[in-house]
């Protein structure tokens, strides 16, 4: 039973955590694909998708704060153009907000220990 508190406490504060940073005003993430399309040469966004192979909706919800910048999207975007993911993550102001977070069967087995 403990476990799935944990799991349900670990959940919520990572839903706080990311509510939190989408409304944070140094959270930028349009700098970072603005940054990313000067560095390929390209002017629309629509242009930036087809060069990374993500759908247009994603590269719009993060643009707009209504998606948090995914680590398949950094990696992504880091393929394209060879900007390293520190620089990336220094341009769109997170820290080390999209750095993975430990799994839950990690932190099962820290529990155990």
């Amino acid at each position: 039973m403990n476990g799935l508190r944990d799991e349900q406490a670990y959940m919520k504060t990572d839903l706080k955590r990311r509510a939190e940073l989408l409304k944070s005003e140094h959270y930028n993430p349009k700098a970072l694909i603005d940054h990313v399309k000067k560095n390929l040469g390209v002017k629309r966004d629509y242009e930036l998708v087809r060069i990374i192979g993500f759908n247009a909706s994603v590269i719009s919800k993060v643009r707009h704060k209504r998606k948090l910048l995914s680590a398949e999207l950094l990696l992504a975007l880091h393929d394209a153009t060879g900007i390293p993911i520190k620089e990336m993550k220094q341009i769109i102001g997170a820290g080390d907000a999209t750095s993975p977070k430990p799994s839950l069967q990690k932190i099962e087995s820290k529990r155990r220990l």
